[in-house]
């Protein structure tokens, strides 16, 4: 499958991939990206996508947005997207920075200066030309809901959140 890009600023760079069999398309952010913990900012890649073809039947392409891993383990975290197939304008990813713990501390033991060194220490700076999220392109199968008075018997029901790890 093609993935059609148009490049809506000179600046912005195409999604690409470090290695030839990743899934995930790198993303990369028109300009250097500082979050400070807690924030959550709009990043804008300067492009617009389109997938080449859109599978027969009762299936759509989407677009996911996911997180780098590297990004995620600094904390930031990508706040997920859809991007349905007919959606052509600009790509942008909204992201959160996750740092909050030495700045709870800090507060904790009303040190004032300390939340000031906590807030720069937890800012995630990334500069242009490093990934900042990853795109992932695939198929999906279309579902019409039909309301149903009963769901069928599973041997799980209706047992959540942990409930697998329980006996």
């Amino acid at each position: 499958m093609q993935l059609r890009v148009r490049r809506l600023i000179d600046r912005a760079i195409l999604p690409s991939r470090h290695n030839p069999r990743d899934a995930g398309l790198d993303l990369f952010a028109t300009d250097d990206v500082i979050v400070r913990p807690g924030q959550v900012i709009k990043v804008p890649t300067g492009i617009a996508i389109q997938p080449g073809s859109t599978p027969d039947g009762p299936e759509a392409i989407v677009s996911l947005v996911w997180d780098k891993s590297g990004r995620a383990a600094m904390g930031l975290k990508t706040m997920g997207g859809v991007i349905d197939e007919p959606y052509t304008g600009e790509l942008l990813i909204v992201v959160t920075n996750l740092n909050h713990g030495p700045i709870f501390e800090a507060l904790a033991r009303g040190d004032a200066a300390g939340v000031g060194r906590a807030m720069d220490d937890a800012t995630i700076r990334i500069p242009y030309g490093k990934a900042i999220a990853q795109l992932l392109v695939q198929s999906v199968r279309l579902a019409d809901p039909i309301e149903v008075g009963e769901l069928d018997a599973t041997d799980r029901g209706d047992r959540g959140f942990g409930s697998s790890d329980r006996p």
